[in-house]
């Protein structure tokens, strides 16, 4: 009889402990495809599905850049961010037996960063620069069977129905090549992105999410191809490959991810204005925005696809 009552304890304390394990990851999982998408803004705003885990994720992040020009030709300062929402959800989740839940998660977030631009020479620059980014998430989840046990009511809770705020610090550099020939803008950039996320030791061993995103991207910017507004319209087809390394590439088994688009940039300075009698006029007092983008780009990964639609502005 002893031996009985040892056996359903162990059995208990397994089925409890695989419960967490499988809460924790959710979580994790979740966490990190929400900071993956936020950071990098070449997909930061678009709709993802991730056919491996049955989840969703849809991203709307605002981008902005404000360069500031320094007395000396070699080198400039930067300042830029991003500012939004996510949205994630696991459709197919089997924390318990035979109950097909779901799990979402929301993120408020905002990042802002700055760094140095080294002009190597007239057609290259190197990029020194990081950033801080603020998340504050909150999860829904729905179906758990009302007479789990305590453990599990606090697991469900702590992890999966709690209000909690991140925060991720993130060093960046790049390199880039960027010649003219008659008045069209090829240009290659290789650059290199490692951030860290302190996590709370109430949801898991580990005291921080790692990660390092390296990239290549290759364009062309074009010679102006139409006016809108008295404004200038270039076109910037681009393609993109990133390798990803560490806890994103673990928990997510995410190792490359391809970025086939375009950005539609409108020459927004000097600013421009329309007047009672409909005129057409400049306004030297509001020429703080250089340029407004909009950018349309498809997302291929590991088990994964999705678009982008971007708008953003540089100042």
């Amino acid at each position: 009889m002893k031996s009985i009552l040892i056996f359903f304890l162990l059995l208990s304390f397994a089925a409890s402990s695989n419960f967490k394990q499988n809460s924790i990851q959710t979580h994790v999982r979740s966490l990190n495809t929400i900071l993956f998408f936020a950071s990098e803004d070449i997909i930061s705003s678009g709709h993802f599905r991730f056919k491996t885990f049955h989840t969703t994720l849809d991203n709307y992040f605002f981008p902005f850049s404000f360069p500031f020009t320094s007395d000396s030709e070699h080198y400039d300062y930067y300042v830029n961010g991003s500012i939004g929402f996510s949205k994630y959800i696991q459709k197919e989740l089997h924390l318990f037996e035979n109950i097909k839940d779901k799990y979402r998660l929301y993120n408020y977030a905002f990042k802002l960063g700055g760094g140095v631009q080294y002009h190597t020479s007239s057609s290259s620059d190197f990029q020194l620069g990081g950033s801080y980014i603020y998340s504050y998430l909150h999860g829904k989840y729905t179906h758990a069977p009302t007479d789990i046990s305590d453990t599990q009511t606090k697991i469900i809770h702590t992890l999966l129905n709690e209000n909690k705020h991140y925060h991720t610090f993130e060093i960046s550099s790049a390199f880039s090549y960027h010649p003219t020939f008659n008045e069209y803008q090829p240009y290659a950039t290789l650059s290199a992105r490692h951030f860290s996320t302190h996590l709370d030791r109430e949801i898991t061993s580990k005291s921080a999410i790692k990660s390092t995103i390296t990239q290549l991207k290759i364009g062309l910017i074009t010679p102006p191809v139409a006016e809108l507004f008295g404004l200038a319209l270039t076109l910037e087809p681009y393609a993109s490959v990133l390798h990803a390394f560490g806890d994103i590439e673990n928990t997510l088994d995410l190792r490359q991810v391809y970025v086939l688009g375009n950005t539609f940039r409108l020459n927004a300075y000097p600013m421009t204005c329309w007047v009672e009698d409909f005129t057409l006029l400049k306004r030297d007092s509001m020429n703080w925005i250089r340029e407004i983008t909009f950018d349309l780009n498809a997302v291929n990964g590991n088990h994964f696809k999705g678009f982008n639609i971007g708008l953003g502005i540089k100042f």
